[in-house]
Parts: structure tokens; sequence; C-alpha cells
């Protein structure tokens, strides 16, 4: 029996797998913002006296996303510094230091701006890499279906806290009962229940400790495998077979002819760690940048108003939508391991493809899942909680596959060693992108200028662009510069 199947290594190099799962469980709480963008707002206007609306509180989202996508270049830099353990325990920490706080700043839209979207952001963008470096580094042969599995412990974090949110803050699943705004903004409703909004500070200190301890536990087992370990040496062979039949046609097509572009042949386990320069400047960067920021642009719509949409354009109830955030975030899970292993077998370019055109189809017609505008077209007896049900969870199980498959690709241009500092540059496409979408939201989305079927039109479109700069990616690793030579990891 070949060492790499012998149970104990297994154990080794999927212990740090599951550590990682269990760390970003902390970081997916990210996106149960959504869940209680509601009972924010409401505290802040009914509490705080602040003359803020939901497309206002997008802001704190997209500040910790922007936040996030910055310092993810950091983590990489970090955890290459001190190791994975000691960086993922500063990370982490940094971002409950953020959701602690913020039971501090809640009656102030700029005070949680600061301590949710910059601290709590920069801690996510700090940690955000880590994981996911340390299990590619054990994984060289399986890296969509662990890429996929990490990201799975992103959306299970929203189907576990987003049902306990809701039940914490609103057990009596009370609706949203004041109307500001009832002639420019009829449906645009607060809750002002003194029970709900008393709740609400109390549910950041309960989350903030809890995280500080899954954050210091799940760190101590995700450590990196020496560089020489011998039992990776069969993963390794695996990986490469893999890498040459991406080259022959199989699974992605044209790494084969842009190799023999730059006259050369590297597998990307042989990259040495490159300045960031070399890396930065390149075509492949600037492509996945791009193709990231656009997705994200309607994916942040998706996540930030799938509960306003929920409560404000299909009448559903407050309890109704936790549950429809937890099946989603099921669902979710369940698309980042197919999407991964997808990846693995048919390429980047061919997933890419297939998530673009498929999120692009169910974001556009998201508005007809109620029957008032299904009636329009003479389609009757449908059902707008059915037909909500199924639409947001078939656009999040599209959206678990949108960013699964980036670390793969990553790591198999740009290298293991440099995995961590690259993916989290690219990450600034992340930031760049919520600062554009909620822009435009703020700007656009209001119920008169723009109403839903504008922003699904709109937004939606950012994946025909995607699309576009996917079918004319060539996916190849970078060639070595001058001055630094490959590195021939150790084979049996």
């Amino acid at each position: 029996m070949p060492r790499w199947h012998d149970p104990w290594f297994e154990l080794r190099r999927w212990v740090p797998v599951i550590a990682g799962m269990v760390y970003c469980l902390t970081i997916g709480c990210m996106h149960c913002f959504g869940n209680i963008t509601p009972y924010i707002t409401s505290y802040m206007r009914t509490i705080g006296g602040e003359e803020v609306r939901y497309k206002d509180s997008h802001w704190i989202y997209s500040t910790a996303g922007i936040s996030q996508g910055v310092f993810g270049f950091l983590g990489g830099i970090l955890e290459q510094k001190v190791g994975p353990r000691i960086a993922a325990v500063v990370a982490g920490w940094i971002m409950s230091i953020g959701i602690l706080a913020s039971y501090f700043t809640m009656t102030s839209f700029y005070g949680l701006v600061l301590s949710y979207g910059v601290i709590f952001g920069i801690g996510c963008g700090l940690a955000y890499p880590i994981p996911l470096s340390v299990a590619l580094k054990w994984h060289p042969d399986n890296k969509g279906l662990v890429s996929g599995l990490i990201f799975v412990a992103r959306g299970l974090s929203v189907f576990l806290l987003t049902p306990l949110q809701t039940a914490f803050v609103n057990p009596l699943n009370l609706s949203p009962d004041f109307g500001p705004f009832p002639e420019s903004s009829p449906k645009e409703t607060y809750f002002t229940d003194t029970g709900v909004l008393e709740r609400v500070p109390l549910l950041f200190l309960l989350m903030g400790a809890l995280f500080v301890v899954m954050q210091a536990g799940s760190a101590l087992f995700m450590g990196n495998p020496a560089e020489d370990d011998p039992d990776l040496a069969a993963c390794l062979d695996v990986s490469r077979k893999k890498q040459q039949a991406l080259t022959k046609g199989k699974g992605g097509g044209d790494a084969a002819a842009a190799r023999a572009a730059v006259g050369q042949t590297i597998h990307p386990e042989d990259i040495p760690i490159l300045p960031i320069h070399k890396m930065v400047f390149t075509y492949q960067f600037w492509t996945i940048w791009l193709i990231m920021f656009f997705n994200w642009q309607a994916i942040s719509f998706v996540n930030g108003f799938w509960k306003i949409i929920g409560q404000t354009d299909m009448g559903l109830d407050d309890v109704t939508l936790a549950l429809l955030g937890s099946v989603a975030a099921v669902t979710n899970s369940l698309g980042r391991v197919v999407w991964g292993m997808a990846g693995d077998r048919f390429g980047f370019k061919t997933t890419m493809m297939a998530i673009c055109v498929s999120f692009w189809f169910f974001l556009i017609t998201l508005p007809l899942c109620h029957t008032d505008t299904l009636a329009l077209y003479g389609i009757v007896g449908m059902n707008t909680l059915v037909m909500y049900y199924i639409w947001i969870n078939v656009i999040k199980i599209i959206d678990g596959g949108a960013f699964t498959i980036f670390p793969p690709v990553t790591s198999d241009i740009f290298g293991k060693r440099n995995f961590g500092p690259v993916f989290g540059l690219l990450f600034t496409a992340r930031a760049t992108s919520s600062l554009v979408g909620s822009s435009i939201c703020s700007l656009l989305y209001d119920g008169k200028t723009v109403d839903l079927t504008g922003m699904c039109l709109l937004m939606s479109s950012c994946f025909i662009v995607s699309a576009v700069l996917t079918l004319s990616f060539k996916v190849s690793p970078i060639p070595v510069p001058p001055g630094y030579h490959p590195l021939r990891t150790r084979t049996r």
C-alpha cells in the first residue's frame, strides 16, 4: 500500500482542513448581514435616532467587504512570516474585537461602519487566505474539493447563525410595523418593538465571545506540512498528472499553448516564492481580478438585499425568511463542494462559464417570483413563497461556485508558495466591487429611480462581462522570471 494511502497520513492531512472549516465558521458571519440588516437599521432609527434606511445600512456590509479585500494581502504575508497558527489567532481576534465593539456602537451608523465595517472587515481580510493556504498545501491533488470544503464552512455559518440570530432577536416572529415613507416607499418598514430592539446589541456580544473561543481552538491544528514531507510525494505525482491532462485539453484546454509561448514547462508546485510585483503585473492576475470584480457586483447585491426583497417585494414574514436563509446556506454549501469537484474535473474556464450563464438567468428573472408580476405575463396558479424559495436557493447554489474555483486556479497559476499573498491581493477586487456596488445601490435603488427589476437587470449584466473575460482567459502557470529558479518538488 502506498504510504499516502496510510490512514495515519490521511488523518494528518485532513485535520488542518477540518480545523480550517471550524475557523471559517466565524469568517462566514459576514454573510449573515442580510439577515440582521432589518434589526440593525431599525435599532439605529428607533434607539439611536439615526435617519438611516436599508440602502444606507448596506454601506456597513460593503465597508466590511472593502476592508476584507484590502487586508487580505497582508493576511497572506502574515502567514508567511509567523506561520498559520499565530496568524490565525491574531486575525481572528481582530475580527472578534470588531464584533464585540459593535455592542457599544450600535446606536451610531458611523460607529458601526468603524467597528463592524472596518475592524471586523480587517480581521476577516487577514484571516481569509490562511485556512485556504494551509489546506491547499496539504492537498495538492484535490485542490478544488478542498477549496470547496473550506468554503462550505462559510455557508454553514449562515445556516447555523441565521435561525439562531432570528430566534434570539425576534422569538415571537414579529413583523416590521413602522413605515416612515408611506408616499415614496410604502413597502419599506422597520421594527419598533422594544423587546426586539433591546436584544440587537446583545447578539453581537454573544457572537464575539463565541468566536474568540472557536478561533483560538481551531488555530492550534492549522499547521503547514514540511516542505520535504515524503508522504506528500505521491500526492504531488497525482497533481502533476492532472496538470498534464489539462495541458492536453482534457480539463481546461489551453495551458499547453500558453506554456509553449513562454518557452518553458513548469508545474505550479515548482514555482518559487516570487516578489509580489512579478505576479501582479501579469495578464493572469488582472484577468482573474476583473472576473472576481464583476462576479461580486451581483453576488453582494443578493447577499445584502435578499431578506429586504423578501419582506418588501415578496411580502414574506421574518421567520419564513430566516428559514430561507438557513436552507439557502445548506444548498450554498453543497454547491461549493460540487463546483469545486467540477473545477477539478472540467477546469476553470468550463466551470466558470456555467456559473456565469446560470447566475445571469436566475438573477434577471428573480422579480418574476411574485404572483402579481407573473400575472402580468398571464402566468397564474404560482405561489410567491415557493417561487422565491426556489430562486434564492438556486442562486445560492451558483453563488457557491463563483468563488470556490478561484483558489485552485490561483494556486495553479502562481504556485502554492505564493498563494496567500496573491489571493489576498485578488480580494481587492471584492473591496473595489463592494465600493462600486454600494454606490450604485445608494444612488439608484430607492423604489423610484430604479426598482427591483431594473437592479436585477443591471447586476445580472455583470456576469455577461465575466463570461466574456472567461472565454478570453488562457490558464497557465506564470513563467519563472530570470534570476529565479524553479524548485523541483521531491518525488518518489
